[in-house]
């Protein structure tokens, strides 16, 4: 296992819970919320230029946020269609 990884893994055991609670008040669903914290990792891991982000818990927080957001929005979004 890399360190990279490692530092993942931790990160992610770290940040999970509050990341989730976060999400949580805003999807009101816990497996859409756990969702959300898995794609927010999923970018960190994607994202190339990782070492140009300071402070890598409010990048989460943020992305976690906008990830909530954007499924609110699509939600809202079905119902009036399905209307």
């Amino acid at each position: 296992m890399s360190a990279r990884a490692i530092d993942i893994a931790g990160l992610y055991v770290a940040e999970r819970a509050r990341l989730r609670r976060l999400v949580r008040r805003l999807v009101k669903n816990r497996t859409t919320a756990e969702d959300l914290v898995q794609q927010a990792f999923v970018k960190l891991i994607d994202n190339d230029a990782r070492s140009d982000v300071a402070d890598i818990p409010a990048y989460l927080a943020v992305t976690v946020r906008n990830l909530a957001l954007n499924h609110v929005r699509d939600l809202a979004r079905r119902s009036e269609v399905a209307l």
